[in-house]
């Protein structure tokens, strides 16, 4: 058995979005079908039936036979989809069940014996960096959400930290990007920091702000300034601002953009964007960092006066490479970041595996992120 096939297996045995969700979880509050959620998952319905991904006249898939509890067949279509102002990837999977259900009987009449649909929508930047900004539901077949045995509707982050549910059962998936159907979404493995010194790992000693700010002089999120034009390295960035005032952006509250081809950052643009980034990023504890950033196009990241991550041209999806940084008082340092993006995607994204930490990297979290107020 290969280790895909090894994973899905075991997949199936946690019964994904099925009965059991979290009952210790649910005793407080179970993180998913709240009210926010509910509306979000009937607007994501509308949506997925104006782009035809759902309902009557669907686009079409090949069927293939499926393990429990999704359905004996299944039919996946992945896709972006907008949705509130945001482009996000969308999976859309149909669960088909029935006594003489077949690849054939699905191929031939997809509306027959469908049960459930169960979607993966990948969110805004920042809606919930652990498991990847992805937002889970699961519909029956005429798009009412689906219902745990406690009355639960099944939308939201279904279901985060019990032993069973979607997320902890795509926990398991290949990549650490909670996608059985590709690894398009992956994200680099760590290593043992012991092995910091093979070639081609960088180390870095960043240097700590002398005076550490207050947590009343700070705001979440880090400065960014945007430059409507289109580049092609970011010291073209450099240059455009220090002739143009530029136009102050939201802050970002995360590092964690792939957002297709839809807008680029807090920009509202999707195309000819250049940013100019600072703020403080805060180091908790002592010991060696591992770091890796995704993006597209250039970056060059800045911290404490040492550039830890350069990738300046245009290019597609891709990593930097990984890196450690050696932080030897805990706090907040100076962070200063280049980034453009010219045509069609976009992506953004930056990593650590914190000291002591073993597993995968992890997206920076919001609260690492912050610039001085006013």
């Amino acid at each position: 058995m290969s280790r895909r096939r090894l994973f899905i297996t075991l997949a199936a045995l946690l019964l994904i979005g099925g009965p059991l969700i979290g009952r210790a979880q649910e005793a407080n509050d179970p993180g998913f079908g709240g009210a926010a959620d509910v509306a979000f998952a009937e607007r994501l319905w509308v949506q997925l039936r104006e782009a035809r991904l759902v309902g009557r006249g669907a686009i079409g898939s090949r069927p293939y036979e499926g393990v429990e509890p999704h359905g004996a067949i299944l039919t996946t279509l992945q896709s972006s989809l907008l949705l509130d102002d945001h482009e996000g990837v969308v999976i859309v999977k149909n669960n088909y069940l029935g006594e003489n259900v077949s690849v054939q009987s699905v191929a031939d009449n997809p509306d027959l014996n469908l049960d459930a649909i169960t979607v993966m929508f990948r969110r805004e930047p920042g809606y919930d960096p652990e498991t990847r900004n992805w937002f889970w539901a699961k519909f029956n077949s005429d798009g009412t959400l689906s219902t745990n045995p406690r009355g639960r509707r099944l939308a939201g982050r279904v279901a985060k930290n019990p032993e069973d549910g979607c997320i902890a059962c795509h926990v398991f998936a290949p990549g650490n990007d909670y996608v059985f159907l590709n690894d398009q979404f992956a994200v680099p493995e760590a290593f043992d920091v012991a092995s910091a010194g093979l070639p081609g790992v960088s180390n870095f000693v960043p240097q700590r702000l002398d005076q550490q700010p207050a947590d009343t002089a700070l705001s979440p999120g880090l400065r960014v300034t945007y430059y409507n034009n289109i580049f092609n390295v970011v010291q073209e960035v450099r240059e455009w601002a220090r002739r143009a005032p530029g136009d102050a952006g939201v802050p970002l509250q995360s590092l964690d953009y792939n957002v297709g081809s839809g807008k680029v950052l807090t920009s509202g643009r999707v195309d000819g964007v250049g940013a100019v980034i600072d703020g403080l990023i805060n180091f908790p504890t002592t010991g060696v960092y591992t770091m890796a950033m995704r993006s597209n196009d250039g970056v060059e990241l800045t911290i404490g006066g040492e550039t830890i991550f350069s990738d300046p041209t245009v290019h597609a999806d891709r990593f930097s490479g990984l890196v450690t940084v050696e932080i030897d008082q805990p706090g907040w340092y100076a962070l200063d970041l280049l980034y453009f993006e010219k045509r069609n995607t976009s992506t953004l994204e930056l990593f650590w595996l914190q000291p002591g930490e073993e597993g995968g990297l992890n997206f920076v979290p919001p609260s690492a992120f912050a610039h001085r107020a006013g």
